[in-house]
């Protein structure tokens, strides 16, 4: 029989007497199956996906967290599973994770034990295919708990109590002195309690697992105290919040002094210590060798501090203009400083305190400042900004005619229009400005030490105007300008001294050179002393030359 393609079937469905709607679902079901045939994997073509879904070889983990009962991490805790052998034990965090479980188990039942900890409840983790299930498991210790007291029965502020062995501590309450420490392995660990000037004290206590124990501790001070007072060194007035500190072993005590300057340092043990006393803003004092004996009081340890010096500074400006000469005072105080150049000021050794600043030159509006905080030994920059008065305002610039460099401190007066004369000086910048003018015109007169003075007559100046001008200073010894460009003759007769001196030097150098390599071709030098030696010997010579002659004509006439 021949197979019967897909035309044939669409053939035969028409030739069929089948009703319109079973012919239709048949077309459907036709279409639905040339997709699925072309489109999806057909079971020999995924062996993968066959061989899953028949071995279920789906993967989990579950990581596990073992902590005690304060939430402490528990390392090299034993894991267990609900009917697997294996063991799993937490790394040093307390975590251990454990892989390749089977998801198709759905959920695994897990718990911990250690050795002096009562094990774990039993915890049930769910798992899923691929993913990773977060647990906890918590393990029960011990507690020791009891009272930090002192001798007195009183409640003892900063008390510890301590496991070094196990590195855990806590604090006793303040109120009644109370503490419990949990999560304490079985054994026979040694608890200490501590606390600053007290004697520490230690005691076995012997815990069983999961177990409770009392364990009360009675402090004895250590008695010793150390008082006295700070005090200003100047103003001899008592110091209040002054840090007093003294070290006993490794731990620095602190207190801070009264209103009356008092301090009082309690429960020291006996020895000899440095007490130092400091306070911001002042130089810091210690006394050494301060003796304290068991049950008594080392009074009168007193500190002077010497106060720091203040520094109140800033600057003064009229917009972008360096104003010099501005007065600029401390209100009360007695106490101000002009402005220099170029327009900062300074004003030193104020006591600490509040102040009200003022700041006035003429032809500005002057200047309050209020509330100026300046800390005992702090600086404080003040910089204060006038306005000119309302008028004409002559502004300019002077400058050095050789160099057109600008010239400071120059002096400017200006006079005219039946008004007082003023005065003023360049700032770093060789500018200076008068406001507050009338109009109309005026002079002016420029003064400098070693230059020329300068008058300007007829400047004229309009009213509610800024008239800007430059002006120029020549040097008084101008005329004697030096041979050498840029320096004048003093300076021109140094550089041609400093010359010679450097020939001369090399000539003699030279010159003692070839004495030493050839003294035979070094020009002979006059010696009068060498010189009278040979004279003094051919006299002699010739004296005995003349005695001879005369005996010998003596000897011829006899």
């Amino acid at each position: 029989m021949e197979p019967m393609d897909d035309d044939s079937g669409l053939t035969m469905a028409r030739k069929s007497n089948l009703p319109p709607v079973a012919l239709a679902f048949v077309l459907v079901l036709l279409v639905l199956t040339s997709f699925a045939a072309t489109y999806l994997p057909s079971w020999d073509q995924a062996p993968e996906l066959r061989a899953r879904a028949m071995q279920g070889n789906y993967t989990a983990s579950i990581n596990v967290t073992v902590v005690d009962d304060v939430g402490r991490k528990i390392a090299f805790a034993n894991v267990k599973i609900e009917g697997n052998t294996s063991n799993f034990q937490t790394n040093a965090d307390g975590t251990v994770l454990i892989a390749n479980l089977d998801a198709d188990a759905g959920n695994y039942t897990l718990w911990a034990n250690r050795s002096g900890y009562r094990d774990s409840e039993p915890v049930l983790a769910a798992v899923a295919p691929d993913l990773t299930t977060y647990i906890s498991l918590t393990l029960v210790g011990g507690v020791i708990l009891g009272t930090v007291t002192s001798s007195s029965a009183a409640v003892i502020p900063g008390a510890m109590v301590s496991i070094s062995a196990l590195g855990y501590s806590v604090a006793a309450s303040p109120a009644d002195g109370s503490y419990r420490l949990e999560g304490i392995p079985a054994g026979i660990p040694s608890v200490t309690a501590s606390a600053p000037g007290y004697v520490s004290k230690s005691q076995d206590v012997r815990l069983t697992v999961a177990g409770a124990e009392l364990a009360n501790f009675v402090l004895f001070s250590q008695n010793g105290s150390i008082s006295g007072h700070v005090y200003h060194s100047e103003l001899q007035t008592p110091l209040n919040n002054s840090r007093v500190s003294v070290t006993v072993a490794s731990v620095t005590l602190t207190v801070t002094s009264a209103p009356d300057g008092s301090y009082n340092i309690t429960n020291l043990p006996e020895g000899t210590y440095s007490v130092t006393a400091s306070k911001d803003g002042f130089d810091s004092n210690t006394t050494t060798g301060v003796v304290v004996t068991r049950g008594n009081k080392t009074e009168g340890v007193d500190f002077y501090l010497t106060e720091r010096p203040t520094l109140l500074y800033g600057s003064v400006k009229s917009g972008t203009l360096l104003l010099p000469a501005v007065n600029v005072t401390v209100f009360g105080t007695g106490m101000f400083a002009l402005t220099d150049s170029s327009g900062d000021y300074e004003i030193r050794n104020l006591t600490a305190g509040v102040y009200t600043v003022i700041a006035f030159l003429e032809g500005y509006e002057p200047r309050t400042l209020t509330g100026v905080v300046l800390p005992a030994g702090g600086e404080v920059r003040l910089n204060i900004d006038l306005i000119g008065l309302p008028g004409a305002v002559l502004r300019g610039t002077v400058k050095a005619s050789d160099t057109g460099q600008p010239l400071n401190s120059v002096i400017v007066t200006i006079i005219g229009q039946g008004m007082d004369d003023r005065q003023t000086g360049t700032n770093a910048y060789g500018e200076f400005q008068f406001t507050n003018l009338p109009a109309g015109n005026y002079t002016l007169q420029f003064e400098l030490d070693d230059y020329k003075p300068l008058e300007v007559n007829d400047l004229e100046v309009l009213q509610d105007a800024v008239t800007n001008r430059t002006f120029t200073l020549s040097p008084t010894r101008e005329a004697f300008g030096g041979f050498f460009a840029g320096l004048d003759l003093a300076h021109s007769m140094m550089l041609v001294a400093l010359a010679l001196t450097i020939v001369i030097f090399l000539v003699a150098v030279s010159l003692r050179i070839r004495t030493i390599i050839a003294p035979e071709s070094t020009p002979a030098v006059y010696d009068q002393a060498e010189e009278e030696k040979e004279e003094g010997a051919e006299g002699e010579e010739g004296a005995e030359g003349s005695g001879r002659d005369k005996r010998t004509t003596k000897g011829n006439g006899d």
